[in-house]
């Protein structure tokens, strides 16, 4: 009942819903049709160390294992420029990454960083390892 996904462990409940987006398009969709380097979607939430999904969604592969984008969002802890972490992925942000706020208007990056401890934030870029190289960070609603 669990799999990793951006490094971290996500165990699926009763209560998970599991929806294929996929162009496999599997009806009855489980856990047990995720391969190794699916593209997934996760929602959820925190619980102890372990994220608990409410929703898996597989959907064709475009990120991750494909070099594609990636996307994280949640509440920002452990925030010091120039990384933060989002359901205990890292996210890290360099010279190129574009800061937003919460109404899409372009801000520094001291700004973000400054509001962004406990709010919570999107953050999109690539995948380098199990960090997401931020292209873009935003603080969220």
């Amino acid at each position: 009942s669990t799999l990793t996904v951006l490094g971290q462990p996500v165990r699926t409940t009763a209560q998970t819903r599991f929806e294929d987006k996929s162009s496999a398009d599997v009806q009855r969709f489980s856990l047990a049709d995720v391969r190794v380097g699916d593209s997934v979607e996760v929602r959820g939430y925190r619980e102890g160390g372990v994220f608990v999904a409410s929703l898996l969604e597989r959907e064709d592969t475009a990120g991750g294992a494909a070099g594609g984008t990636v996307e994280v969002k949640g509440p920002a802890t452990a925030v010091a420029a120039p990384n933060f972490t989002v359901a205990g992925v890292l996210v890290t942000t360099d010279s190129r990454t574009e800061f937003r706020d919460k109404s899409g208007g372009s801000i520094t990056a001291a700004a973000f960083f400054a509001a962004a401890p406990g709010q919570e934030v999107k953050a999109r870029g690539s995948l380098v390892g199990n960090t997401v190289l931020a292209e873009r960070a935003e603080l969220d609603d």
